[in-house]
């Protein structure tokens, strides 16, 4: 097992994800709080959580938990030099930008927010 499956696998096991292990680590270019850098975004069903976190995989505490039901005015890419996702949520504007697997995460963030 790689360094990357092993960390998803114990993020499964913290219930952090769904089955699905979706997980990545962004910039944060804009948060409700001003907060900015690092941080991890899990996908668990329809709910998106924000957590605090370093180059290390630390895990801190909780930023942010968004129902993806729930957002508005979301855009995204996935390609190779302009990785972003944005979108406003109880009247606040987030964008994270800069996380691998793009593709695959933006995919399954907007099927569940078609559901």
């Amino acid at each position: 097992m790689t360094k990357q499956e092993v960390f998803l696998s114990n993020l499964l096991d913290k219930g952090l994800v769904d089955v699905r292990k979706m997980a990545v680590v962004a910039n944060a270019k804009a948060l409700p709080s001003g907060e900015f850098g690092l941080c991890l975004l899990c996908l668990n069903n329809n709910t998106l959580s924000v957590y605090d976190t370093d180059f290390h995989q630390n895990i801190g505490g909780k930023l942010y938990e968004i129902d993806l039901q729930r957002l508005s005015n979301f855009k995204a890419s996935s390609f190779v030099f302009n990785r972003y996702m944005k979108f406003t949520y109880n009247s606040f504007s987030y964008k994270f930008a800069d996380f691998g697997n793009a593709k695959q995460f933006i995919e399954a963030v907007s099927s569940e927010m078609s559901k």
